[in-house]
């Protein structure tokens, strides 16, 4: 699938990416390819240029699917900080009914929000979208790695601690956005996932067990562990 040979539009990118969202519990788990990425990424720079709001409330996934990806990019950080200024730059009440049509979007279309709605604030929003993209495909054996050095390594006194100060780089971009205590949360839990996997938990064990957990991140410590990632 290579959305610039097919020439899609954003309303036509839009209805791939809601038939993907049903199957995954994260958006960062969506197929989505370097290039097509870049691709939709040319296509929503254009409306920042012109300050079109309309277009996240018709193109909501289209808008979220390449924030998430942009996170698991170097490249994306750019996309990052220019939603950032576009979303503060609006006044107050437009800035307002900007951020709300993403909450929304979370809810037309059942997408998680991590127990982390107390407040619809641009960096609120930033915290969530950043959960979505957690631990991306290319940084996934390198966490692991951490995990499984600092669990024999320390105590459980310290490892939270010493996890979080050996993350990956483009997994240390995503952490900046979650507030402590989510970020110490998430490594308390993909830890402890990993120890069970280590220990002999099947996927579909783990997959009950962590239902806000991304299915493909529990796929590939599954793989891990088994000495095949």
């Amino acid at each position: 699938m290579n959305f610039e040979k097919e020439q899609l539009s954003l309303i036509e990118m839009q209805e791939r990416f809601a038939s993907s969202i049903e199957k995954v519990r994260t958006i960062g788990e969506i197929e989505l390819s370097k290039e097509n990425y870049h691709y939709l990424s040319d296509k929503i720079s254009s409306m920042y240029q012109e300050q079109n709001v309309s277009f996240f409330h018709d193109c909501f996934l289209c808008a979220t699917v390449q924030l998430v990806f942009s996170f698991l990019y170097p490249e994306g950080e750019k996309s990052i900080k220019a939603f950032i200024e576009f979303a503060e730059q609006l006044p107050q009440h437009q800035r307002k009914y900007f951020i709300h049509i993403f909450f929304n979007g979370f809810d037309e279309y059942g997408i998680t929000v991590f127990q982390e709605r107390f407040g619809e604030t641009t960096w609120q929003l930033m915290g969530i979208l950043a959960r979505h993209a957690g631990i991306g495909t290319e940084s996934a054996k390198e966490y692991f790695e951490v995990l499984d050095f600092c669990t024999k390594n320390y105590s459980e006194e310290t490892v939270t601690k010493k996890i979080l100060s050996s993350l990956p780089k483009q997994v240390n971009y995503v952490f900046s956005f979650l507030q402590p205590l989510a970020r110490q949360e998430f490594v308390r839990d993909t830890k402890e996932l990993f120890e069970l996997c280590q220990n002999g938990a099947g996927e579909e064990m783990l997959i009950e067990k962590y239902p806000e957990m991304s299915l493909q991140f529990i796929k590939q410590c599954v793989s891990w562990c088994a000495g095949n990632l």
